[in-house]
């Protein structure tokens, strides 16, 4: 007696003889005793190789420790030194996405962008940012000469003098208030020190330059490239 039956997506009718037969195989199948020994051991071996193999990824190991110093272009699939690599990794410009990526830049030398891996990279949430922007410039600007002044010495970067003499300017030339306190008054937030802290000289001197005046925007971008030339 022939039935309908769903097998492979498709309805099949089967004949008598064709249903013994699936029987049979199903039968067979059902008193098979599960595989025991060498098809585990190939699964275990290969979730190892894999864990291995994640763990060898750049900045995804567990416990894998960044690499912060600037390291020696060689071989043909080394990164090309950018532009904006020179004077990793204290004064050296922002990340390049593409190569953060694990993409080939396409600008090559010519790209304005580090190329090389950053050990801790600033990221400012949009609190942080509202902060920033909502403190008052003689306040900002005094926190982040501090800042620049302890990690230059830190670092032992020389020739730094310019920047600092020009976002010191930019604070004689702010009146704080009347009474010659600081109108934001105390200490700046501990959490936007928290975020600044470990940024690098020049991520600290990028931002210390938005709050300056338009010439002095450009006088202490003058001074990093010139601090930048004068580190290679």
């Amino acid at each position: 007696m022939a039935r309908v039956v769903y097998r492979y997506t498709f309805l099949d009718v089967l004949l008598e003889d064709e249903e013994r037969a699936r029987d049979t195989r199903a039968g067979r199948a059902r008193s098979e005793p599960p595989l025991l020994g060498r098809a585990p051991c190939r699964s275990t071996e290969e979730d190892a190789e894999l864990h291995r193999y994640v763990r060898s990824l750049p900045g995804l190991g567990e416990g894998q420790e960044p690499q912060a110093q600037q390291p020696k272009a060689t071989g043909p699939g080394a990164p090309a030194l950018s532009a904006g690599s020179v004077g990793h990794p204290t004064l050296c410009q922002r990340p390049c996405v593409h190569i953060a990526a694990g993409r080939w830049c396409d600008a090559g030398t010519s790209c304005d962008f580090c190329h090389w891996r950053h050990s801790h990279i600033t990221k400012l949430d949009k609190q942080q940012r509202r902060m920033i922007e909502e403190m008052p410039k003689h306040d900002f600007l005094r926190l982040t000469v501090q800042l620049l002044k302890d990690k230059a010495r830190d670092a032992g970067i020389r020739g730094a003098e310019a920047i600092f003499n020009v976002l010191e300017a930019e604070l004689k030339s702010e009146e704080p208030n009347p009474t010659g306190c600081s109108s934001g008054g105390g200490a700046p937030p501990r959490r936007l020190v928290r975020c600044l802290r470990p940024a690098s000289f020049a991520a600290i001197a990028s931002l210390a330059a938005r709050k300056c005046t338009e010439g002095g925007k450009i006088q202490v971008r003058e001074s990093m490239e010139a601090l930048r030339r004068a580190s290679c």
